[in-house]
């Protein structure tokens, strides 16, 4: 008897979206489990697949035609639109027993693809997502009204926390959210490898030396978590300091980039490209001190802890 099929449908990297990878794992062990999702810098496309769960995760990573198109905003609404078109065709095809859309977005393509090949769609808000504040106001407005469809479409929604799922039936009119909260990598200490042999003190020595202490910032560089302020910070702590700022490239980071130009931080603050969300903890393990910079505004910030 075959096993029931769920195919994925994710916007970013599998291999750095650490919730996603520890849902898709730990379903193959008793479900079918295809994820979908655009290439990201420096990957091909093709299908490969995890076998580091329960079962064996397959994944299909893919490029649309409108990817070499210029990064101009003139060209987003067509890049979106083939984007959303391409990931529904390919979703129907598989003809899955459910969709599981990985946040708001991907309930779009979801629904589409279900008006072809009827089957289930679970939501999984990972955010609120019309108040990540990444948006400007008409545009968070719009994601607000797209929630607010998406909830009564689909047949089950997951939140990360209470709080944010108290929101999401208060406002939305959402069925209740199961909660999968999004808790860590557990890996043992004794796995690791020590403070000196972490790729990330290596990366440290082979930037600036050994004698410098490292303050890590690891996750999506994105507006709203004070990370312009944490780099204007570094002007006025100790010189033997090393901010790292390690996580996925995205066109914030070279504003980043721009503001540690601007205050004159060159020597104190790197970046390091994103790594495989199970080799984290490797880099982790390296730093002296872990900073999580989150405002207290918009309200998906403040309702971000469990």
């Amino acid at each position: 008897m075959s096993r029931p099929f769920v195919c994925m449908l994710l916007q970013n990297r599998y291999d750095m979206d650490a919730r996603v990878k520890r849902e898709a794992r730990t379903l193959s062990s008793d479900l079918r489990i295809r994820v979908l999702h655009l290439t990201g810098e420096g990957q091909t496309s093709g299908e490969y697949t995890d076998g580091e769960g329960g079962g064996e995760v397959e994944i299909e990573r893919f490029d649309p035609l409108t990817r070499g198109l210029p990064r101009l905003g003139l060209f987003w609404p067509i890049k979106l639109l083939e984007f959303v078109l391409l990931l529904a065709w390919k979703a129907s095809r598989l003809r899955p027993d459910a969709y599981h859309a990985h946040d708001l977005p991907m309930v779009i393509p979801a629904y589409l693809a279900s008006l072809f090949h009827r089957a289930p769609i679970i939501y999984d808000a990972h955010e609120l997502y019309s108040e990540t504040g990444q948006d400007r106001p008409f545009i968070a407005s719009i994601w607000k009204r797209i929630d607010a469809w998406a909830v009564k479409r689909v047949q089950a929604v997951i939140a990360v926390n209470q709080s944010r799922a108290d929101v999401m039936v208060e406002e939305l009119g959402s069925p209740p959210p199961v909660i999968v909260p999004n808790y860590p990598l557990y890996k043992r200490f004794d796995e690791l490898p020590s403070r000196e042999n972490s790729p990330l003190r290596s990366f440290v020595d082979d930037q600036r030396g050994p004698e410098f202490s490292i303050v890590l910032y690891q996750g999506i560089l994105a507006p709203g978590r004070d990370l312009a302020e944490l780099i204007k910070a570094m002007a006025h702590v100790e010189a033997r300091t090393i901010l790292t700022l390690l996580g996925p490239r995205n066109c914030y980071v070279d504003e980043l980039l721009s503001v540690v130009e601007q205050y004159g931080v060159e020597d104190r603050v790197l970046y390091h490209e994103g790594v495989n969300s199970d080799l984290l903890p490797d880099y982790t393990v390296g730093a002296d001190v872990g900073v999580v910079t989150y405002a207290n505004h918009p309200r998906n910030n403040y309702l971000c802890a469990p």
